[in-house]
């Protein structure tokens, strides 16, 4: 037997051997996952978030340029964006108050960027939310899918996040299950088949190896490890007698590539039985 290791990022994985396994002509081999390990997985492709953030000093509103969020996002990542443009939009609040010949809050200028926070609680294993607390005023341009996302109600949020005030998500929020279904599909093992589309028999290069289901949200920092109970071997594709390099790609149930994992340990196992198929 061969035990097979392969890391990777995001949903394409390679391997290539620097010697090639050989397959004898008179075995059949078949190829199974033995484990596969996921990390930082709670992410989701943020669109079209644009927001300022502002104060009222002296009965005049200041605001600070428009800000877009708009890209693959983690609670982490988002934590230092939001952190990056408040330190960038302070300089600015205090520049354009500065011009107005007013005088800059104490407050402003002593601000604390650790009170910006977006935090994951947990009230059980399986239930959790996402806290949003912002120093300074967050007026909203364009919400895109933000609050769908993060779990947050327009109407709550109507007029802006609010200072210093404590905004929670609904229950384990789309950001923290971006997926249900992950399938692993790899270029040497035999066709699989598919009803997509009209055609009941579509393949491509990379074939069906296995499903995992996820039932639990994603957290930040943890790895969700797949460890099947019963291993389900599949046969190689025919033909195949020399193995130089493995191909895995991940992908959901719509067949389409899955860009939200960050970190990917898969572990396989390529079995051997004597005599010929």
């Amino acid at each position: 037997m061969t035990l097979i290791k392969i890391v990777g990022k995001r949903c394409n994985l390679r391997i290539r051997f620097e010697h090639p396994i050989h397959l004898r002509e008179d075995k059949t081999y078949k190829l199974a996952l033995l484990k596969a390990s996921f990390a930082d997985l709670c992410t989701q492709n943020i669109e079209n978030f644009m927001f300022r953030y502002s104060i009222i000093q002296d009965d005049t509103k200041y605001a600070t340029e428009t800000y877009t969020i708009e890209q693959l996002c983690s609670i982490d990542s988002l934590k230092k964006y939001f952190i990056t443009y408040l330190k960038s939009g302070v300089k600015d609040i205090i520049q354009k108050i500065k011009l107005s010949k007013k005088t800059v809050p104490k407050a402003l200028e002593k601000i604390d960027y650790s009170h910006l926070k977006i935090d994951i609680k947990s009230t059980a294993n399986t239930i959790h939310t996402i806290q949003f607390k912002t120093p300074l005023k967050i007026d909203i341009v364009s919400a895109g899918n933000f609050c769908e996302l993060l779990g947050f109600k327009m109407s709550a949020i109507k007029d802006g996040f609010q200072p210093d005030t404590v905004y929670t998500s609904s229950i384990n929020p789309p950001i923290l299950k971006p997926i249900e279904l992950l399938e692993i599909h790899t270029n040497i093992t035999a066709f699989s088949f598919a009803n997509h589309s009209e055609n009941p028999h579509i393949h491509d290069m990379h074939e069906l190896l296995y499903v995992c289901h996820f039932d639990k949200p994603f957290l930040p920092g943890v790895s969700y490890v797949e460890s099947p109970n019963q291993r389900v071997y599949v046969p190689l594709r025919e033909g195949i007698r020399k193995i130089s390099d493995i191909e895995v790609q991940l992908k959901d149930m719509d067949n389409s590539l899955v860009t939200e994992i960050d970190k990917v340990v898969i572990y396989l196992h390529l079995s051997e039985t004597g005599g010929l198929a």
